[in-house]
Order: C-alpha cells, then structure tokens, then sequence
C-alpha cells in the first residue's frame, strides 16, 4: 500500500500540466499514470479477494466455534445428568450398606437368642434325663 501510494503520489506530481513540456512527455506521464492506475486497480482487487476470502473464512470459524460452543453444552449437560445420577448411586449405596449392618444386626440377635434357646433346650434336656433317672429309680424301690 505505501509504495503503490508513493507511486500514485510521484505520479500526480508528474502529470501536473508543465507549461514547457511537449506533448510526448504529457502523454508518456499520462500512460505512466494510466499504468499505475491499472497495477494499483489489479493489486486493489487481490485485496479485496483476497478480504473476501479472509471473511468467507471468518465465518467459516464463527460457525465451528458456535458449533463448539453446542458441543460443550452439551458435555456440560451430560456431565451433569452423570454428576446426579452419581450422587443417587452413592445415596443408594450408602442406604444398602445401612440395611446391611440393620440385617446384620439382626442376625447377630437372632444367633444370641438360637444360641440361648439352644442352651435353654440342653438345659432342659439334661434336667429331664435327671427327672427320668429319678423316675426309674423311686419305680424300682
């Protein structure tokens, strides 16, 4: 941009009506401005191809990056429905492990009072063999 500007600039200052030039030295600075006139058209329209092709991209990036953006919501989301339901498995779990000692628990009682109620029984059942060898013994006297 700046030497195409320094060119267009010498090139005005050259096109400037000279009172003693002739005629070919008007026209070569003509065809000269004319000329610079056309590179800096020609390089304008690069420029502004190349600015559509820039945009064209730009845009190209701002949708993938609205895409991303769906992307991470949607992890986002995910990751908190995993987040809950974590939480309810733990709460689960933590609800089975409680039951669990209470079943334990109750086992535990259950045993002490079959282990008691077994006593009780071979208690009994020895006081009953005693009772019976009494028996036998005043039937036979």
């Amino acid at each position: 941009f700046k030497r195409m500007k320094e060119s267009m600039a010498s090139t005005t200052k050259k096109s400037a009506i000279d009172p003693t030039a002739t005629n070919m030295e008007t026209a070569n600075v003509i065809d000269s401005s004319h000329a610079v006139n056309i590179e800096g058209a020609a390089k304008l329209t690069v420029l502004l191809q190349q600015n559509e092709d820039y945009r064209r991209q730009l845009e190209h990036v701002i949708s993938q990056r609205e895409e991303l953006f769906g992307v991470v919501a949607e992890i986002r989301r995910q990751l908190t429905d995993v987040t809950n339901e974590r939480v309810a498995l733990t709460q689960e779990r933590e609800r089975w492990i409680s039951e669990r000692g209470a079943l334990l628990d109750e086992r535990d009682g259950t045993m002490k009072a079959s282990s008691e109620l077994q006593s009780s029984y071979d208690s009994l059942a020895k006081e009953m063999i005693t009772l019976e060898s009494e028996m036998h013994k005043k039937m036979q006297s």
